[in-house]
């Protein structure tokens, strides 16, 4: 049922492996022939790796870059629900945010920021933030297995990040990104 990884040491999932290669295929990278479950930078098959650093599989760790430079934090504009003081209902298309309920409908920025108020998925297939909640907790539940196994496969990151509310959204836009 599960095939053995030589190189990696591991069981993996041969379905694991197709969807990999699926993904891979519609990015536009190269399949792996090596059984791992992805490649690229900071993987066992990125010509810098090396086994004395075997522990630096991600291949973006957030905020901080090699040689401890840090980066601009990334950001993402999608809309969200103001009700009762809170933000929440967090969606890339004002239709769905409207069928979360009856509060008013802004356009907000979200922004990684290590004393932010919010947490998100970063994920690294899409390049933008997802699953945005108010706690740590609502993140990890969206992943059967925790988002660490995620994180390990290179899938992306969970991170915390601030909103900010950019405009507020008229009653009559209803459709798509506005």
């Amino acid at each position: 049922m599960f095939k053995r990884n030589k190189r990696a040491g591991k069981f993996q999932d041969p379905l694991l492996d197709a969807l990999e290669a699926k993904r891979r295929k519609r990015a536009g990278k190269p399949p792996t022939h090596t059984g791992a479950i992805w490649s690229g930078s900071g993987s066992i098959d990125d010509p810098a790796f090396s086994a004395s650093r075997p522990y630096a599989v991600r291949p973006e760790p957030s905020g901080i870059l090699e040689g401890g430079a840090s980066r601009k934090p990334r950001s993402t504009e999608m809309f969200a629900m103001r009700r009762d003081g809170r933000i929440d209902h967090f969606y890339p298309a004002v239709v769905a945010v409207r069928m979360c309920g009856s509060g008013r409908v802004v356009a907000v920025r979200v922004t990684e920021d290590a004393t932010g108020a919010y947490w998100a998925w970063w994920s690294a297939e899409h390049g933008k933030h997802m699953l945005v909640y108010d706690h740590r907790m609502l993140v990890d539940m969206c992943f059967p297995y925790g988002p660490k196994a995620e994180e390990e496969r290179g899938r992306g990151e969970v991170v915390q990040v601030r909103v900010e509310v950019l405009q507020e959204v008229p009653q009559d836009v209803t459709e798509g990104e506005s």
